[in-house]
Formats: structure tokens, sequence, C-alpha cells
């Protein structure tokens, strides 16, 4: 009964976002000049499914004895999700799935924070960004303190209500900004606040304790988010002379998945069983 409560409740989270789908443009919804952070929610919203899907669903196969194999069983799981999303522009949709194999390693935590703090990539990426002007000194500023702050409740010193606060004030900030002076910055920041957001309130209604400090819970999803976002605006603004938005969105959103995937409960003991 539990399991088909359970799919019941999943069902009813896709019909709700593949409506938000057939009824938001990404490339209008990234291109606004005065966007609030509740402009990118349906992105956010698309993050905190595929968590509720892997909760809910997933399924350890314990035949799998070799790390590499079972990272990929784990992508193959959420790419077959991410196709019964309903997303209808084909090309979305395409970079939302090459972005999942992207990052696919990602599901690994200990290789997402080598890589993107102790080896300095988001750091680097974000300053890639600023200098050919991807972002402007405002998300600079705000995108390196983020980046501070996951690292620092990875190891713990940082609880996720704290960096809640932090997201809230930031985005104020951002909403103030844009809503002034209108922009052609502040995109970047903005969808990696929404998924941001929308992780917090998943794992506080999972965790029911925000101020408990648990080591890489929001901050892997915030760490996956920014270097989706910033890696896609840089990768495609250096191959193409502009900026994809739509790489952008999905790409955060791709990054995010899978740095939070490898946290969910079954997955998480999954994984560390075969390293």
């Amino acid at each position: 009964m539990k399991k088909v409560s359970n799919k019941f409740s999943t069902i009813c989270l896709l019909l709700a976002l593949i409506a938000s789908y057939e009824n938001v443009n990404c490339q209008e919804v990234m291109l606004e000049k005065s966007m609030r952070i509740n402009s990118y929610e349906y992105f956010g919203k698309g993050h905190n499914l595929f968590l509720t899907n892997v909760d809910k669903n997933f399924e350890s196969d314990f035949n799998i004895t070799k790390l590499d194999d079972a990272i990929e069983f784990v992508n193959k799981f959420n790419t077959s999700f991410a196709l019964t999303l309903g997303i209808k522009d084909k090309e979305e949709l395409k970079i939302f799935i090459n972005s999942l194999n992207d990052y696919k390693r990602f599901v690994r935590t200990d290789i997402l924070f080598k890589e993107l703090f102790e080896d300095g990539l988001c750091f680097s990426r974000i300053k890639e960004a600023l200098s050919i002007k991807v972002i402007d000194q405002f998300e600079f500023d705000k995108l390196n303190i983020l980046v501070q702050a996951t690292y620092d409740n990875y190891k713990g010193k940082v609880s996720n209500s704290e960096i809640e606060k932090m997201i809230l004030s930031i985005q104020g900030e951002l909403d103030r900004k844009c809503s002034k002076l209108g922009s052609e910055y502040g995109q970047i920041l903005g969808i990696t606040l929404s998924i941001s957001r929308a992780s917090i309130e998943w794992w506080n209604n999972k965790n029911g304790n925000g101020n408990a400090k648990i080591p890489a819970v929001v901050g892997a999803d915030i760490a996956g988010a920014i270097i989706g976002a910033v890696s896609s605006g840089v990768g495609s603004c250096t191959t193409g002379g502009s900026v994809n938005w739509k790489s952008v969105a999905w790409g955060a959103c791709a990054g995010a998945v899978m740095g939070s995937t490898g946290i969910v409960g079954k997955v998480g003991k999954w994984l560390s069983g075969l390293f």
C-alpha cells in the first residue's frame, strides 16, 4: 500500500510539473530583463521531483560490484525519469539529458567536493565567467559567497538554516537590483538561488530540522547548481559567441540533480559500499 501511495504522490507532482513546462518558455524566462527569483521556480520544482523519485522509487542493483557501473545505473535511472517530464522542446530535452551525463560522476559526493572546492573548479569557473562578461561583479561576489557557504556546509560548519538565511538575503538583493534597474545579468545567480531554495525546502521537509548541521546535504545541491549554470554559461559563450540560456537553466538543474542524488539515503549507502 505504501508503494502505491508513493507512486501516486510522484505522479501528481509529475502532472503538475508537466503543466508548468507546457506554459513556460525557457528562453523567454531566462531573457527577462526585470526577472525575479520566482521566474525560475519550475526548475527548482523539477529538481525536487527528481529527489522525490529517487527517494521513493530507486532500487539498488546489488549484482553490480563496480562503482563506475553503479554510477551509470543511477544515471540511467535519472535520465529515464527525465524523459517522462513532458519537455516538449527537443533542444532543451537534449541539453538536459547531456548535462545529466556530464555531471553523473557527482553522485559521488567526495568527487563533487574535491573537484569543485579542493581543486578550485568552482572559484576558477566563476572567475572565468566574470572575465568574459557572462556575469557581472554583483553575481561574482554573491556566487563566491554561496560557494564558500556550501563548502562550509559540507564540512559541518554551517547549518542548512544558516544557508537558507543567506540565500533569502541574496535573493532580496538580486530582486531589488533587477526590478529597479533592469539587467542583462542576474540569470545565473537567479537560477542557482531558485534551485537552492527548492532544495532547502525538500530537505527540511524530509529531515524535519533545518538547524541540524548535516554535512553535504544542501551544500551538494547548491554546488551542483552553481557549477552547472556557470559552466554552461561559459561554455556556450566561448564556443558560440553568446550565452545559451537554455543550457544555463538545464545545466544548473542537472548539476543539482546529480549532486543531490548521491546523498539520498538509499543511493548514498549503496554507492559508499562500493568505494
